[in-house]
Order: C-alpha cells, then sequence, then structure tokens
C-alpha cells in the first residue's frame, strides 16, 4: 500500500472510529476513497503534475514539505525543512 493511500486509509479509520464498518457496508479501503473523495478531492489530486487549490499528493513519500513545482505554500510549510513520511504525517 502506498504512503498516500495508507494515510487515506488512516483518516477513514479515525473518523469512522467506533462505527462498525460492516454497518457501513463498505470496506476499510472504500471508507477512505469516500471520506478523500468528500474532504480532500477538492483541493489535492492523487495525479502527478495535477496540482489543485493545494498539492498534488503523488509521490508524497520521501518528498520535502512545499516543494511541489507550480503550488502555493505558506512561508512557514516552505520553509520548514519536513520530509513526509508516516511520522511526519501522523
Amino acid at each position: 500500500m502506498s504512503l498516500c493511500r495508507a494515510v487515506v486509509f488512516a483518516a477513514a479509520l479515525a473518523s469512522l472510529a467506533g462505527t462498525p464498518a460492516a454497518s457501513l457496508g463498505q470496506s476499510p479501503a472504500a471508507q477512505g476513497e469516500t471520506l478523500f473523495n468528500a474532504r480532500c478531492a477538492a483541493c489535492h489530486s492523487l495525479e502527478a503534475g495535477q496540482n489543485r487549490i493545494g498539492p498534488h499528493l503523488a509521490g508524497l513519500a520521501g518528498r520535502t514539505a512545499g516543494s511541489v513545482e507550480g503550488a502555493r505554500y505558506s512561508a512557514g510549510l516552505h520553509e520548514s525543512d519536513i520530509v513526509w513520511n508516516a511520522e511526519t504525517l501522523d
């Protein structure tokens, strides 16, 4: 599983904590996709080079924050030297 998909999956689990998956009629992966589409997809694409309001999320693992060409960032994020991985995303 890619880091990006793992993040979407983790976000889905966190937001649905205490809700039995069976009662929603979706697998955890489908719940993550639904959550991404509802909360993230308006601003972020999973396709490289397709920036929206926010930068694309393709190749996120190991990428330095504020480094996607053509995307707009706050000065604080751009200067943060954060490298995205499971720990920094958490």
